[in-house]
Formats: C-alpha cells, sequence, structure tokens
C-alpha cells in the first residue's frame, strides 16, 4: 500500500473479511479429498482414473507446501497423460519436490508406435489430447470443447496457435537441443 499498488479504502474492506483455511496437510479426509479431485478432473464420459493404495499414500504424506493449487496441478496433470483410465501407480507420480515437477513418462498406449518410453511436455500431451477431441467430433470445436470440458474459445485460440501464418510471426519455435 505504501507504494501505491494497492488502494488503501480496498484493503480496508478486505480486511473485514478474514477467511482461515487449514494447509491440505492438515485435513484429516485428505485421501477421499484427493481421490474426489481426482475423479472431478475427469472430463464426464470418460473412463475413470483412480490412484493405487502406493501412489495416494505418497499424496497424502506429501506435505503441499504449493497447498490447493499445487496438488489440482498435479493431479490435472495425471489426468491429462492417462486420458483411458486405469490406475495411476506411485511410479507414474511426478517427482514432488521444491524444484516443480518432473516430466512424466507418457504411457505407451498414448505413445507412437516406434517410441521408446517418450518424455513429453504437458503442452504436447494437451495438444495430442485436442486435436483428438476435435477428429472426432469432426471439426466441430463446439462439440469437442463440450467433450474437454473447456469453453470453446479456448479451442479456438488453441486453433489458431496450431495454423502456421504465411509470415512465420507468432509461431512457437522448437529450443535447440
Amino acid at each position: 500500500m505504501a507504494d501505491g499498488s494497492f488502494r488503501a479504502d480496498l484493503f480496508y474492506r478486505l480486511q473485514d473479511l478474514a477467511v482461515s483455511l487449514p494447509a491440505l496437510r492438515a485435513r484429516s479426509d485428505l485421501s477421499a479429498f484427493v481421490a474426489a479431485e481426482l475423479t472431478a478432473l475427469t472430463p464426464p464420459g470418460a473412463p475413470a482414473l483412480h490412484l493405487d493404495p502406493d501412489a495416494l499414500a505418497q499424496l497424502t504424506a506429501y506435505d503441499w507446501p504449493g497447498n490447493y493449487r499445487q496438488l489440482h496441478s498435479v493431479l490435472r496433470t495425471l489426468a491429462v497423460f492417462h486420458p483411458d483410465g486405469g490406475v495411476v501407480t506411485a511410479a507414474a507420480l511426478p517427482s514432488l519436490s521444491s524444484q516443480g515437477h518432473a516430466p512424466l513418462t507418457v504411457p505407451a498406449s498414448r505413445a507412437a508406435p516406434s517410441a521408446a518410453p517418450l518424455q513429453a511436455s504437458l503442452r504436447s500431451v494437451s495438444d495430442l489430447h485436442i486435436a483428438e477431441a476435435i477428429a472426432r467430433h469432426r471439426g466441430s470445436l463446439s462439440a469437442a470443447a463440450r467433450e474437454l470440458g473447456v469453453h470453446r474459445s479456448t479451442l479456438y485460440r488453441w486453433n489458431t496457435r496450431q495454423r502456421p501464418r504465411p509470415d512465420g510471426a507468432g509461431q512457437h519455435r522448437a529450443e535447440p537441443h
């Protein structure tokens, strides 16, 4: 407030609304909460994704310094990497460290037929998942968006990003190895 980046009158209005949320590690129902969050991240009509007991124990034992957002990010990543449902083992969990998440190995069912275990970014797996949904709906971005549980404008932006521009501007460039 002293540097003028936040309005003082707004600060005093907001200070009356104090919300105390316990840390994830303090929840007595963390196992049930993790399972419910993973279920909520599964698109409607998609096969169920479950955690095996060891994976669930590893997630509930973690301290979660990033609290809910960090947990949500890990579970969302698992849902993207396992679109065909099934059981997630502890070996399939990303590395939970303060440095961030290590890349996950794409399940063999999603990898290219001749590929060895493939390290992929979340963006590339997400792009593949979106492209498959659009193909299933014969190019209907609205129908694909409903299936994926996103707003259709998200797919319109994605589609624009995928189309090469004649001048080459705005395209994502591969980084040198």
